[in-house]
């Protein structure tokens, strides 16, 4: 049995990165991997919900902003060495850092590493680096035998910022279990969604950017489609999207549901899916909507354009007013069971039974 450890920047958020380790894991053959994973950063917002025969080991740093979180988080990227051996365990035939920046660092140097990088890396070009010198993130790239890729953009990303570890990549698009998402979804809401309805879902912060959501929904409204918009998720610009909102005469028709533990009785039943954000890698939400038959409108931004089937009404936008207009077709379409039955096909293409097939053939050929 192969003794495999994730090293993931958090597990208790209860993000998209989350919920897909924690997908993999529970789906991974108990028979042939023994399974640990480790989190940088701990929050308490979510317990992910892992098998008994995954082992989550205690957590490295406490997600609070003290003075202890910062001095540690300067220790990774500064005594790199000497903080691994005293925070990751030994002992593992595998190590793999599921993302790139402190996943990356945190992997053991001379073991069998794989790293995993779920979003676009062009941020290691900005100036001032976002963490550290770019040859210096490469010497971390440099620990993996293989970095896996969750989209073409972020193996476009990767290629373009470290064409150096280009043999090593592996390009595995996210999976989903379409069976189970269908499953949460008929339970009961404590969330009465008012129709027509417009999610969007992740978290409040300037990436995910809820703020031009909200104007969409101000120029929804002005071509006279007094739609509702349901914000699935917390964050730093809660309040900031209050305001707007009232500022915008709106207070009404956006609704702050906050983190939900099960999302998919909300999103089922809205009528579409807006997502404004500036980046991302492979959006599970996007896969979540189609797998739930509501199509989506979204910035070009990861796997967007891949989801994109011509039948399903959904759709990518570079202006708001594109968007709007986007939404506003979806929803007046004359035919929502034709668009609901596209997008479960196109959410089947990535079918968990093959996801996980492709995921083991990599497990497998690292190591012993």
């Amino acid at each position: 049995m192969k003794k495999i450890l994730f090293i993931i920047n958090c597990f208790s958020l209860g993000g998209g990165a989350e919920a897909l380790l924690t997908t993999i894991v529970n789906n991974l053959d108990p028979e042939k991997y023994d399974i640990s994973i480790i989190e940088f950063v701990h929050y308490s917002v979510k317990e992910e919900k892992t098998n008994c025969n995954i082992k989550v080991l205690p957590y490295i740093v406490n997600g609070e902003d003290t003075e202890e979180r910062r001095h540690q988080k300067y220790l990774l990227f500064h005594d790199t060495d000497n903080y691994i051996k005293q925070h990751i365990p030994e002992g593992y035939d595998l190590y793999i850092g599921f993302n790139y920046l402190a996943p990356a660092y945190l992997l053991p140097p001379g073991k069998n590493n794989i790293l995993w990088i779920h979003g676009d890396v062009y941020d290691c070009l900005q100036e001032p680096m976002l963490i550290e010198e770019h040859d210096q993130q490469n010497q971390m790239y440099n620990k993996a035998k293989k970095i896996i890729v969750i989209s073409d953009r972020t193996e476009k990303s990767v290629l373009d910022v470290f064409p150096e570890q280009k043999d090593k990549l592996v390009k595995i698009y996210n999976g989903i279990d379409t069976e189970k998402v269908r499953r949460l979804s008929e339970e009961d809401a404590d969330i009465s969604v008012m129709s027509p309805a417009v999610a969007v879902v992740g978290r409040l912060d300037n990436n995910k950017n809820p703020l031009r959501a909200v104007r969409i929904l101000r120029l929804l409204h002005d071509m006279e489609c007094r739609c509702h918009m349901y914000f699935i998720g917390d964050g730093k610009l809660h309040e900031d999207v209050r305001a707007l909102s009232k500022e915008e005469g709106l207070e009404e028709y956006v609704h702050l549901t906050g983190y939900l533990e099960n999302p998919f009785p909300v999103m089922k039943g809205c009528d579409c899916m807006l997502m404004t954000s500036g980046s991302e890698g492979f959006q599970m939400s996007l896969l979540e909507s189609l797998t739930l038959g509501v199509p989506f409108i979204s910035t070009d931004v990861g796997a967007s354009r891949m989801l994109v089937n011509e039948d399903n009404k959904c759709m990518v936008f570079e202006q708001d007013n594109s968007a709007a207009k986007g939404i506003y077709e979806r929803l007046h379409e004359t035919d929502k069971e034709d668009v609901a039955r596209e997008c479960r096909n196109t959410a089947l293409k990535y079918d968990i039974e093959k996801y996980i097939e492709k995921i083991e053939r990599v497990l497998d050929s690292i190591g012993g």
